[in-house]
Order: C-alpha cells, then structure tokens, then sequence
C-alpha cells in the first residue's frame, strides 16, 4: 500500500511533510513516488493557468484588476495554515539533475506563462 498518489491528489506539499525527500528517488519499493510528484506538480500548474485565464477574464481587460485578483488569490494562499512554499522550487531543489523527470515536470509545468 502506497499512500502517496492520493495525498499528492488532494495535499499539496504533504509529500514533503511526510516523507523524507531520499523516498522521493525512485527505488524498488517506492517507484510509484516519482510519478505522484509528477501528477501534483501538473495538476498544480493546471490550476494555476486556470487562476490566471480566470483574473483576466474577470477583470474584463483591465490589466490592473488582473493584477490585483492574482496577487490577492497568491496572498491567500501563501498565508493559508500549512502552506510550505512552491511546489516547484521545492521540487527543483530536490531533483536537481536536468534529466530527472521529475525536474522536466518543473521545468515544462512550472511556470504557467509559457504557456
């Protein structure tokens, strides 16, 4: 049994809280770790090209109130209880090799205005 894919589901740094990053790298026993991370971290940048589409859209093209919704939506999550950081920095520093799939998740999720 294998809790990870359904805490990285609905907790969004609770990997972190619970598990020390060394489970994090795949092994025999705990390969199914690294594609959990993998799904969170898409699934986050997914929600945040949303916020984002969402501000502008509410905002009726006034780049201000943009702006304002955004930086509003991200104070509130960062002053939220049990907010750890950004999932991606936190992933990157632990995954620090380029050809980690996990880093490729940061790199090609983590910054929604690539997209």
């Amino acid at each position: 049994m294998n809790p990870v894919p359904a805490i990285a589901e609905i907790a969004p740094l609770r990997i972190i809280a619970h598990w020390p990053p060394s489970l994090w790298r795949p092994t025999a026993t705990m390969s199914c770790t690294i594609p959990a991370v993998i799904a969170y971290l898409e699934r986050r940048s997914a929600l945040e090209r949303d916020g984002i589409g969402q501000a502008i859209e509410q905002s009726g093209g006034d780049v201000d109130a943009a702006l304002r919704v955004l930086f509003e939506a991200v104070g509130a999550i960062a002053c939220a209880p049990g907010f750890r950081g950004c999932p991606f920095i936190g992933a990157a520093a632990e995954h620090s090799d380029p050809d980690s799939p996990v880093r490729r998740a940061v790199t090609g999720a983590g910054d929604p205005t690539r997209r």
